[in-house]
């Protein structure tokens, strides 16, 4: 057995060990899926690199570096902005089914982010749970 795998399994031991009995079973199953996604990345992980390096060679000689830029920062913030839609979405799906948790963060946001008094912060979420 390779030296490494060895190493690996002591420190699974180890870890083991420092968890509580009841939690193991679920420590087993992150320790696992860390090991799946840390190989995959290590043999997947240069094929993808290959593969957007060779997109961006090819997009600069179409488009040239400065609208290249511009596309690549156009999908992460496409991505980010979809992403945060999904949860908007979410949490206003829940607050409208009646979850008292969702109600309450969405009021603490407001008055956060917002600075809405806690009753026009109790307002707005009212509004938004009612509307169906």
């Amino acid at each position: 057995m390779p030296m490494l795998a060895v190493i690996a399994l002591l420190v699974l031991i180890v870890v083991l060990l420092c968890t509580p009995r009841k939690n193991r079973p679920q420590q087993v199953k992150y320790s696992v899926a860390s090991v799946a996604i840390i190989g995959c990345l290590y043999y997947l992980g240069p094929i993808a690199i290959g593969i957007v390096l060779a997109s961006y060679h090819f997009l600069i000689g179409h488009l040239g570096r400065f609208w290249s830029l511009v596309l690549a920062i156009a999908i992460v913030l496409g991505f980010v902005f979809a992403g945060a839609w999904w949860i908007d979405a979410r949490d206003n799906r829940a607050i409208r089914a009646g979850s008292r948790a969702a109600f309450e963060k969405r009021v603490q946001t407001l008055i956060r982010d917002r600075k809405y008094s806690h009753e026009k912060a109790v307002e707005a979420v009212s509004r938004l749970r009612d509307q169906r």
